[in-house]
C-alpha cells in the first residue's frame, strides 16, 4: 500500500506544473458580437470568401472566423487581430 501511495504522489508532483501550465494558457473566448461578426465578414468579403460558419473573439489575439469558404472553392480557418486585419489564412483540411 505504501508503494502505491508513494507512486501516486509521484505521478501528481510529475503532472502538477503541466495542468498548472495548461490552465494558465486556457483561452476564454467568447462568440463575436452581431457589430463585431459584421465587420469580420466585410473584412472576409473584401478577401473573397463569402460563408462562415462560426466566428469566436480570443481576447489579446483577435478573432477566429472558421471553417470560411472561399471563392476558390476551398474552406480555411482565417485569424483576424483586434483592428480586424488577417493575420493567418490556413486551409481547413479536415
Amino acid at each position: 500500500m505504501k508503494n502505491i501511495s508513494k507512486f501516486t504522489v509521484g505521478l501528481v508532483l510529475i503532472f502538477a506544473p503541466f495542468l498548472v501550465l495548461e490552465s494558465a494558457y486556457a483561452v476564454d473566448d467568447r462568440d463575436a458580437t452581431p457589430e463585431e461578426r459584421a465587420k469580420v465578414m466585410e473584412v472576409l468579403q473584401q478577401d473573397g470568401c463569402t460563408d462562415v460558419d462560426d466566428i469566436d473573439y480570443i481576447p489579446s489575439l483577435g478573432f477566429e472566423a472558421e471553417d470560411v469558404q472561399c471563392n476558390d472553392g476551398k474552406e480555411y480557418d482565417v485569424y483576424l487581430d483586434e483592428d480586424f486585419n488577417i493575420t493567418s489564412k490556413r486551409e481547413d483540411l479536415d
